[in-house]
């Protein structure tokens, strides 16, 4: 297994323009003022450049005992053994994909099964990933109001609050984007973006989801608000679905966050097993990148999946990330033999870029 360390690198979201310092010469005089603090790169732009140099891909780790080789398993039920398990299980991971991909995705949920243990070995994974210089999305689905959405933030984009006898809290589960739900309404969305914006990081909305329940009312027709929030595509006696709805409110909410790439750092869920959906669906958000899972297991594929991205002015696909998880890091048995987990694993990966190469044209 390839050891990665788990030290975080210094401002990896921020541009670095702050001379070197003299300071250790003991006779350097103290600024009057504070240094200000470099403006954190827009996510969108760290996001597109990673993935031009790369693939649109993003592996998915989801730590799921029952899909894992035996071999992986903690051997008993404490704690320290659970976490190391799941630590072991990432860090195999990582280092298999750190070579083809840009960006991981944690599914928070498999490591909140296993209680604390599984929180703190969700935070010493985002610092492996982080320290292998992946960008790391967290996909925790967040969404709630007032006071708590702001805990979210802190929790996930913003990393520390500050006491009123100075004691500083610090967050260790920060990502580089959050996964967040929307159906709370637009008011729970602001201390979120807010949070991005601050430190450089993105959100992924949830608009059109890939499971097969979400047409129930994702695809239920409603009538845009009579505010001047409505889409301007969108007559206000014309019935529209919910997930255009949230598009139009996506869309709009982006603007002030789009970066040089045209892309803003407010990005979308659209599922590639609705193609359909995801053109229009990118005709209304055109300078929102989107984080397109389901493939595999729930159905769509990588031609599929096309339909979210959008195109550069030298007409090549970009503006979205394909997430895959199961295909990428639970491999056969006889794989695994072959190969030995972080192997398969590296293999498949190669397997899935390949086969994007051949989609994308």
């Amino acid at each position: 297994m390839t050891t990665i360390a788990t030290t975080i690198p210094a401002s990896s979201n921020v541009a670095s323009t702050t001379p070197a310092s003299n300071a250790d010469s003991g006779n350097a005089p103290r600024p009057a003022h504070p240094a200000t603090a470099p403006a954190p790169l827009n996510f969108a732009d760290r996001l597109l450049d990673r993935t031009a140099a790369r693939s649109p891909l993003c592996v998915g780790i989801d730590p799921n005992f029952g899909l894992m080789p035996a071999s992986l398993w903690p051997d008993d039920d404490r704690p320290a053994t659970v976490h190391h398990a799941l630590l072991r299980f990432c860090q195999e991971v990582i280092a298999a994909v750190q070579d083809q991909a840009a960006v991981v995705k944690f599914q928070s949920a498999f490591f909140e099964a296993c209680g604390a243990a599984g929180v703190a070995a969700l935070a010493d994974s985002i610092a492996v990933a982080k320290a292998a210089g992946l960008l790391v999305i967290v996909d925790a689905k967040r969404g709630d109001i007032g006071s708590t959405a702001s805990a979210y933030a802190q929790a996930y984009l913003g990393g520390s609050g500050m006491l009123a006898n100075g004691v500083r809290l610090h967050s260790d589960l920060l990502g580089d984007a959050l996964t967040v739900n929307p159906f709370l309404g637009e008011d729970t969305l602001e201390p979120l973006i807010e949070a991005a914006a601050d430190h450089g990081c993105g959100l992924f909305i949830l608009v059109k989801t890939s499971n097969p329940g979400s047409g129930r009312w994702q695809d239920a027709a409603l009538r845009p608000p009579q505010d001047n929030t409505s889409a301007n595509t969108a007559d206000a006696n014309t019935a529209i679905s919910f997930s255009d709805a949230l598009a139009a409110m996506v869309a709009r909410l982006g603007q002030p966050l789009i970066g040089r790439s045209g892309y803003s750092s407010i990005g979308a869920v659209v599922g590639a097993t609705y193609p359909d959906q995801a053109r229009q669906l990118r005709t209304l958000m055109p300078h929102t990148p989107f984080l397109i899972p389901g493939l595999g297991a729930q159905g769509g594929s990588m031609a599929d999946a096309l339909a979210g991205f959008g195109r550069d002015d030298n007409n090549r696909l970009t503006g979205a990330i394909v997430s895959a998880s199961r295909q990428i890091t639970y491999p056969s048995a006889a794989e695994v033999d072959a190969h030995g987990f972080g192997g398969a694993v590296c293999q498949r990966l190669a397997m899935m870029v390949a086969e994007w190469q051949q989609v994308a044209g």
